[in-house]
């Protein structure tokens, strides 16, 4: 689904379910947490956390693009989301696996410190 993409304030406004939106919130709530220091920008069209991961509203999930290498191995810790090769969707309405996303960008933010 094509958003804005002029700035992540715009793009988040461009949201109007509230079940995305609210998923979105909490994987940007943890990103925070794991890398408060990463500036949030805009790439390739959807939000993006340079040197860790980029966040994406779909129709219907939030996609939370991170290196494959980093995803692959803790595929366990992450129950109830949709796994792609770098790619973890999160369906509104399901249990966000906070500790499991967290993990994962831990992870991958302390694989290139």
């Amino acid at each position: 689904m094509k958003r804005p993409d002029d700035d992540p304030q715009t793009y988040l406004d461009s949201i109007d379910d509230p079940g995305l939106r609210a998923t979105i919130e909490a994987v940007r709530a943890l990103v925070r947490e794991v890398a408060p220091e990463v500036v949030e920008g805009i790439r390739y069209g959807m939000l993006d956390y340079p040197g860790l991961a980029n966040l994406a509203a779909q129709k219907r999930y939030v996609a939370l693009y991170v290196d494959p290498a980093i995803v692959a191995p803790r595929a366990h810790l992450l129950p109830g989301a949709d796994l792609g090769k770098s790619c973890i969707r999160l369906t509104p309405g399901r249990p966000l696996p906070q500790d499991g996303i967290r993990e994962v960008l831990r992870a991958r933010w302390a694989r290139d410190r």
